[in-house]
């Protein structure tokens, strides 16, 4: 982390982190996908999907942490961090296509 670097999904852009244990192997491996998710801020793939009219994955009625389920980690003090939890098999197959499109 460089310091003094802020992250758009923490209150205040530090903190200790929270590891995705059951990160989806797909978000790992060597292919252009995976290389477009390391580089890109989650902020972009969103524009990309909102100029697409798309909406932004849910859990309910409120978004989901995009970085923690894509990226692998993500913030203990994260404003998503109610979403820091396994996802079904029918959300991390519905998270991993809208990243195919998004980081696309």
């Amino acid at each position: 982390m460089t310091p003094g670097h802020t992250y758009d999904r923490s209150y205040d852009g530090r903190g200790d982190s929270s590891d995705n244990t059951t990160w989806d192997k797909r978000f790992q491996e060597d292919n252009p996908l995976c290389q477009h998710i390391h580089e890109w801020k989650i902020v972009q793939a969103m524009a990309v999907m909102k100029d697409k009219g798309k909406v932004t994955p849910l859990n309910g009625t409120k978004p989901r942490c995009i970085t923690y389920h894509v990226k692998g980690t993500c913030f203990l003090n994260c404003c998503l961090s109610y979403d820091h939890n396994p996802l079904s098999s029918v959300v991390k197959e519905e998270m991993f296509e809208w990243c195919r499109e998004a980081f696309a």
